[in-house]
């Protein structure tokens, strides 16, 4: 069984993004409404400093390393989704750790990307081996203007 889709709305962003890096290759279940939400302590800072190197990364045009063979196949329109959106937010600051969940051996890490001129909240989800298998906005961890 693969990792649980995460086909969310209400964001072109998300939209975009989805399509692009993971409803194609993302099976059965639903992270969007399937995940309770677990009390937990941060990530370890190098599970920070890994999704901060992959904003990183995406946003100067490179592909990260450590994600699926799929989002690799699909790694141009993903550089060019996120550096249509996030790309218009100026510099890349900081990631502020949310929170996280877990389901069926899939993780879903929700942090706020703070830029130079605004902060959005973002999602990756990572298979048991750590790697990306999924990246969108998070609009739940978006702060309200």
């Amino acid at each position: 069984m693969g990792p649980p889709t995460f086909c969310l709305e209400n964001s072109l962003m998300i939209q975009k993004l989805t399509m692009i890096a993971a409803c194609a290759v993302l099976g059965a279940g639903s992270l969007a409404t399937a995940l309770p939400a677990s009390a937990q302590s941060a990530p370890s800072s190098s599970t920070t400093t890994a999704f901060a190197t992959f904003l990183t990364d995406v946003l100067a045009g490179h592909t990260p390393p450590h994600i699926s063979s799929t989002l690799q196949q699909q790694s141009s329109q993903l550089i060019s989704g996120v550096k249509q959106t996030l790309g218009t937010l100026g510099t890349f600051h900081r990631l502020e750790y949310v929170r996280e969940e877990s389901m069926q051996g899939y993780r879903r890490y929700h942090y706020r990307a703070v830029f130079e001129k605004g902060t959005r909240g973002l999602a990756w989800i990572t298979d048991s081996n750590g790697t990306v298998v999924g990246f969108m906005e998070d609009p739940t961890s978006t702060p309200a203007p």
